[in-house]
């Protein structure tokens, strides 16, 4: 019973770090959005590019790693249930995530296609390297993307799963893109962007970055303590579950 306590606790400042994420995910796209429209327009197709690609890795992409980290679910008595709708909530943010990137990608793709060319030649060190870094980021989303769905056609026709680096890939490719996304707000220069805003993007994406790796490393934590007992052990949000929470 002296448990209890102690476990709600711990339960609730996860969700208060999780509705943190979402809500610097949301003010990042948001201001990025007011940004990019208050200086190129709607109808210029470079202005999607910073707009989709920040909804893909800060909210979608952000909000699949956590539906597995944070977890899903309210059947005390069937954790395999509580299981499947985690994988649910990521395989939806993950296509929404796919989607969007390479909407974002199209949009850069049409932005440049005036002779600018796709390569960023001319242009400085910082930006040639967010270029091809994100070429080097999107062949490796369009890679996770087919093996995530492999694992689900496999996992529901046979009940097995396989490629285990999948889940070590999948988080390695949102921290690159986050850092991509991070140089971007720091080269796009214009009197919308100014430094205070900078400053207030720049914290926030660090912020969302430094929770994620924290549930990480709760989750680790939970599978240790846990497996120890023979138990598989996931963080869950619903209240009625917090009996199972670490």
């Amino acid at each position: 019973m002296s448990i209890m306590p102690s476990v709600l606790q711990r339960r609730s400042s996860i969700v208060l770090l999780w509705y943190t994420t979402i809500l610097f995910s949301i003010l990042v796209v948001v201001c990025i959005s007011s940004i990019m429209i208050k200086d190129l327009g709607t109808t210029i197709p470079f202005t999607w590019h910073p707009i989709l690609m920040t909804i893909s890795f800060l909210f979608c992409m952000t909000q699949g790693i956590h539906s597995y980290l944070v977890g899903f679910g309210n059947d005390r008595n069937n954790h395999d249930n509580n299981k499947n709708k985690s994988r649910m909530y990521h395989g939806i943010f993950m296509l929404f995530a796919f989607i969007t990137a390479f909407g974002g990608y199209i949009a850069i793709y049409i932005a440049h296609s005036n002779g600018k060319g796709h390569t960023a030649v001319g242009d400085t060190f910082i930006k040639q390297f967010h270029t091809w870094f994100g070429y080097i980021i999107l062949l490796g989303i369009l890679f996770q993307s087919l093996v995530g769905l492999s694992k689900y056609v496999l996992l529901y026709k046979q009940g097995r799963s396989f490629a285990k680096f999948h889940g070590l890939m999948g988080p390695l490719l949102w921290l690159f893109g986050c850092f991509n996304i991070f140089l971007g707000v720091w080269f796009w220069s214009s009197s919308s962007n100014n430094l205070f805003l900078q400053i207030i993007l720049s914290l926030s994406i660090i912020s969302i970055v430094v929770i994620t790796i924290l549930f990480f490393n709760i989750r680790s934590s939970s599978s240790s303590n846990n497996n120890s007992n023979g138990n598989e052990s996931v963080v869950l949000v619903s209240a009625q579950t917090s009996s199972e929470i670490i």
